[in-house]
């Protein structure tokens, strides 16, 4: 659907340009393959650095910035709080776009 979108935006405005980013692919590649971009692998990268507990440091009683919530002293994790992804994560996606490391999908 999104692809059908973009390209009738571009049937509507033939001078614009528009870029169609896949957001999908390195978090996949970094939950499947962590190491190869740098992310800790001591344990599941689906697990989050700052949480309440349970397998996957989350709890939705207990989240980041709450009493009681402790962080990982170093987020070079992929999954920061259950819900957003960490800083570096972000950082890695956002330098892929601009240098052509996660291709973009043809639309």
């Amino acid at each position: 659907m999104v692809r059908d979108a973009v390209k009738q935006l571009q049937i509507e405005f033939p001078k614009a340009v528009i870029s169609y980013a896949d957001y999908y692919e390195p978090i996949t590649k970094f939950l499947a393959t962590p190491r190869i971009y740098g992310f800790t692998v001591n344990r599941s990268p689906l697990v989050a650095c700052c949480g309440g507990g349970g397998p996957y440091n989350y709890n939705l009683s207990a989240v980041c910035g709450q009493s009681g919530v402790t962080a990982c002293p170093d987020p070079t994790t992929v999954n920061w709080d259950g819900v957003s992804f960490t800083e570096k994560a972000y950082s890695i996606i956002a330098s892929g776009w601009r240098n052509g490391l996660f291709a973009f999908p043809p639309i």
